[in-house]
Parts: structure tokens; C-alpha cells; sequence
């Protein structure tokens, strides 16, 4: 049952903090919405889900956002986390299109301040787009971020302005679509490609642990592994999520049109998939794993669907109203 629709073509990020979630939404990088308009914007809205009369949100006439920024670059991704004394709405980061990182008190977007008084830096480091980022659930003054040429910076709020690489830059990794730190152990961070690997990090180590490729045909439990798709070369990958509970698994998925499929991945045995989950039509570009289940994980992709997995089990578990565009995340 759909809860609320804001009107807005963008990514976006849930609040991290107790209570009813706020939302906050940014103009999604590489899309038009149906007015054709060039601005780029970041809103936090207040969906209040707990009201069951009203479903929209965001059009002309309706509600509209607690609080709303203009930038100069449009958002490939938005975090929110590091909740602190000094910052209790918390710090939204974005990775822009123009390769900036830019990190925002939320509270001051609420209050409506000047956009220059919510902002709290923005980092020139990266040399392209800013497609992944992560906050650390445990040291959550902690945030990775991901771009071209296999560039991945990890960033201590109490210092911005001395980011630190997890270790060699991988040969394996050309753009980065995705960072995620594991949900269990503080110092590990795996990170998807466009190359087709994902590689998972040792801080502590400072090095590549593993790097994980599939190329298809080979038989896994779940599911055949190639079937109807094109097997027989790497497919890029879009997105990378650990299991909530287990260390050493995660799930991956490509966003080849040709092989559309969510892998799921133990690190005890990383020379191929475990289950291969096959349901989407086009190339898969999100994944988001329950936090609260571990038997619930939701996929959405080119084919402006959004599907529920039971991950353990390789099952489909459902289907969400399909949506009129791409399902960005």
C-alpha cells in the first residue's frame, strides 16, 4: 500500500534520528521532470506518514518542503547521519554531478537559513561525479565517498579538509557507484563499479582484501546463473549492501540491461555468487537491505519497478506499484 508520493524526480535520503522520518530530496543528476526546468534543489520534507487522508505531496497546490536550498549542480547521491550535540537535525552530504562533495547542517535547511549558513563545506577533491556515499554506522563521524577513476576518500566530519584514501587505488575499479560500510565490523568498506568488481577494503590494513567479478555461467542455489541473460563477461555494477547481521555477506547488482540481477555474495567463498536473483527486466541501479529483517531486500531498476526479496531464499517476494520512470533508488 503506497503511504505518500512526492513529486520530485531525485534521490533522496531518510533522517537518522528518532521519531516520524523526515525526507530529504535533491534534483537527480541526468533526468528532466515533465516542467523541463534546469534548477537544481534540496528539500527536506515531512511526510507525516501516520496520516492515512492525504497521498501527495511536492505538486502545485499541495504540501510543500519544510525547507528548501537552490545549488549550482545537480545531486547524484544524498546521505544523512553524523547526529550530534552541536548538530542534533544531523549533516546531509551530497555527491554532486560537478564533482563536489558538499555536507549541510539539516537543521539550518529547516529553519530556512541562507544557503551559504547550511552550508558546512564543499570538497573539490574528486575529479568527476560524486556517485557513492556512505556514512559509518558505528564511528558516524566517518563518511566514504566514491567517483571516477576508482577514487574513494574517506572523510572525518570533526576535520573535513584532510580526506584519506582506504588504500591503493584498485586497477580492478574504474567509476565508483557505490560505497557501503559493513554493517558489523567498523573498518570495512566495499565499494561497486562500472568495471564489473566490487572490492572490499581493510582500513585497518589500509589495503584491498578481495575483489569480487562475475561473468556468468555457472549454476548457483536461488537460480540458474546465466538462463536468459547474456553470460560470458563482466557486467557494471551498481550497488553493493551488507547483510544486517553477517559479516562476511552482501549483495551486489548489475546494471546491464542485458543481465539484470542481484547477486548475493559470501566472503568465505568469494570466486563466485551463493544465489543469483533474477526478476527485473532492465539493469538494477538500487539496492537497500532491511536493517530490522534480514529476509527482506528491496531492488529498483530501469524497468520503473521496485521488487521485495527474501535474500536468504533467492525468493520473490513481492512487487511494488511500478512507477513512471526509472526507479533511481
Amino acid at each position: 500500500m503506497k503511504l505518500k508520493e512526492i513529486h520530485r524526480t531525485s534521490t533522496f535520503a531518510w533522517s537518522p534520528y528518532p521519531g516520524l522520518p523526515l525526507v530529504a530530496s535533491g534534483t537527480v543528476s541526468g533526468a528532466l521532470d515533465a516542467s523541463f526546468s534546469n534548477d537544481s534543489q534540496l528539500e527536506i520534507w515531512d511526510p507525516n506518514l501516520l496520516d492515512k487522508h492525504s497521498y501527495d505531496i511536492g505538486a502545485e497546490g499541495l504540501q510543500g518542503p519544510q525547507g528548501v536550498l537552490t545549488t549550482s549542480s545537480r545531486f547524484n547521491r544524498l546521505v544523512w547521519g553524523n547526529v550530534t550535540a552541536t548538530r542534533p537535525k544531523g549533516v546531509i552530504g551530497a555527491g554532486m554531478e560537478n564533482g563536489e562533495l558538499a555536507l549541510w547542517d539539516a537543521a539550518k535547511i529547516i529553519e530556512n537559513a541562507e544557503a551559504s549558513a547550511a552550508l558546512i563545506t564543499r570538497n573539490t577533491n574528486h575529479t568527476g561525479p560524486v556517485r557513492a556515499l556512505d556514512f559509518n554506522n558505528f564511528q558516524t563521524h566517518l563518511l566514504s565517498s566514491g567517483a571516477v577513476n576508482g577514487e574513494i576518500y574517506i572523510w572525518d566530519l570533526n576535520d573535513p579538509s584532510k580526506p584519506y584514501s582506504p588504500g591503493a587505488r584498485s586497477a580492478k575499479l574504474e567509476d565508483v557507484t557505490s560505497v557501503a560500510w559493513n554493517s558489523q565490523v567498523p573498518h570495512i568498506l566495499a565499494s561497486s563499479s562500472n568495471s564489473g568488481y566490487t572490492a572490499v577494503w581493510d582500513l585497518r590494513g589500509k589495503r584491498e582484501v578481495v575483489a569480487l567479478a562475475y561473468g556468468g555461467g555457472a549454476a548457483t542455489a536461488g537460480g540458474p546463473a546465466g538462463g536468459a541473460f547474456a553470460t560470458g563477461g563482466r557486467r557494471g555494477m551498481s550497488d553493493v549492501a551488507w547483510h544486517p547481521d553477517n559479516a562476511t555477506r552482501l549483495v551486489t547488482s548489475s546494471e546491464d540491461d542485458s543481465s539484470p540481477i542481484i547477486m548475493s555474495w559470501d566472503l568465505r567463498n568469494a570466486r563466485a555468487p551463493e544465489k543469483i536473483l533474477t526478476g527485473h527486466d532492465k539493469g538494477v541501479l538500487s539496492l537497500s537491505w532491511c536493517r530490522q529483517d534480514a529476509d527482506l531486500l528491496l531492488s529498483c531498476g530501469k524497468d520503473n519497478r521496485t521488487l521485495c526479496w527474501n535474500p536468504q531464499t533467492a525468493e520473490l517476494i513481492g512487487d511494488l506499484q511500478a512507477a513512471n520512470n526509472w526507479a533511481f533508488q
